[in-house]
C-alpha cells in the first residue's frame, strides 16, 4: 500500500497510459471490425457479380445452343434445296433428252407422211384448177374466191360451198 499512495503521480501516470493504450486498442479495433465489415460487403460484391456472371454464362451457353440448332436448321434447308435443285436439274437435262428425241422422231414422221396427198390436198389441187378455168372466161368475184379457199382449208363440206358461191347476196363484207 505504501508504494501505491506513496507515489500518486506515479499512478496516475500508470492509469494514464493503460487508458491510452486501450483507447487506442478500442479505435483499432473499431477501426479493424469496420474493415472486416467493408471486406465483407466487398465479398458479398463479389458473389453477387460472380452470380450475375453465371447468369449471362447460362444466357450465352442457351443463346449459342439455339444458335447452334438454327444454323442446323439453315444447314438442312440449304441440303433440301440443293437436293431439289440437282434433281430439277436431272428432269430439265431429261427433258430435254425427250424433246431432242420427240423432234427427231417428228421429221422421221413428217418425212413419212410427205409421201402421202391427202384428200384435202387433192381437193384444194381441184379448186385451184376450177379457179383457174373460170379465170380464163367467167369473171369470178375475187371475195368469193377467197371465201372458197378459205372454207376449203377449213375443212367445210363442198355442197355448202358450191352453195354460198351460187348466192351471190350471202356474200357479207365485214
Amino acid at each position: 500500500q505504501s508504494s501505491a499512495h506513496g507515489n500518486p503521480s506515479r499512478f496516475r501516470f500508470w492509469v494514464g497510459c493503460f487508458k491510452s493504450i486501450i483507447s487506442t486498442s478500442a479505435e483499432h479495433v473499431e477501426s479493424g471490425v469496420q474493415l472486416v465489415n467493408r471486406a465483407g460487403d466487398a465479398l458479398k460484391e463479389i458473389l453477387a457479380s460472380i452470380a450475375d456472371i453465371n447468369g449471362l454464362v447460362g444466357e450465352i451457353a442457351n443463346s449459342s445452343n439455339e444458335q447452334s440448332t438454327g444454323i442446323s436448321e439453315i444447314n438442312s434447308a440449304v441440303n433440301d434445296m440443293d437436293k431439289g435443285t440437282q434433281q430439277n436439274a436431272a428432269m430439265v437435262e431429261e427433258t430435254a433428252a425427250a424433246c431432242h428425241a420427240l423432234n427427231q422422231e417428228t421429221g422421221e414422221l413428217v418425212g413419212l407422211v410427205s409421201k402421202f396427198k391427202t384428200t384435202l390436198e387433192e381437193e384444194q389441187d381441184s379448186e385451184w384448177k376450177t379457179i383457174e378455168t373460170r379465170a380464163e372466161g367467167d369473171t369470178v368475184d375475187p371475195k368469193q374466191l377467197v371465201f372458197r379457199r378459205r372454207a376449203s382449208s377449213a375443212g367445210v363440206a363442198s355442197a355448202a360451198l358450191e352453195t354460198e358461191l351460187a348466192d351471190e347476196d350471202g356474200w357479207h363484207d365485214f
